[in-house]
């Protein structure tokens, strides 16, 4: 006669399997994270080794490039004996991550440094298009300043 468990036994392993493999491949992201910056900590969504290769999960490709650089130090903090190329993969369908930039507001320049910018424009050459874009930059400099006062 058969008991609950040992019926269900055979599901059971698959499943320890799997929480195996989950806490493996949890383990490997907490490793490869120590060896990042912040910004690049929360870049890097998952990571996993297959075969010979690491395989690095990121949002965007601007990650990606960047992860690029950071390869040899992953390749070697992850430890792996037969560990020889890396992937990167791009998901895009996931949410956007935060910023610094996103978190930053413009101020407002010194008034000095608008003296300076109107200098500057005032000695380029008339047809010169960086004339033409200094004056645009003055111009909605001038339009926030009135706002903001």
């Amino acid at each position: 006669m058969q008991t609950l468990f040992t019926q269900y036994k055979h599901k059971t392993e698959g499943l320890n399997r799997l929480a195996e493999q989950v806490e493996q491949r949890e383990q490997l992201l907490v490793t490869l994270r120590a060896c990042l910056n912040s910004s690049m900590q929360q870049a890097l969504l998952s990571a996993e080794i297959l075969d010979d290769t690491l395989i690095l999960i990121t949002p965007s490709a601007a990650w990606a490039t960047r992860l690029r650089f950071e390869a040899q130090k992953l390749l070697a903090a992850a430890n792996h004996p037969n560990l020889r190329q890396y992937r990167i993969q791009v998901i895009t369908n996931h949410k956007e991550l935060p910023t610094t930039q996103q978190n930053r507001s413009a101020e407002k320049p010194s008034d000095e440094a608008i003296v300076a910018l109107q200098e500057i424009t005032n000695n380029l050459a008339a047809n010169d298009t960086l004339k033409a874009s200094m004056m645009r930059l003055l111009r909605l400099i001038s339009k926030e300043t009135s706002v903001q006062s």
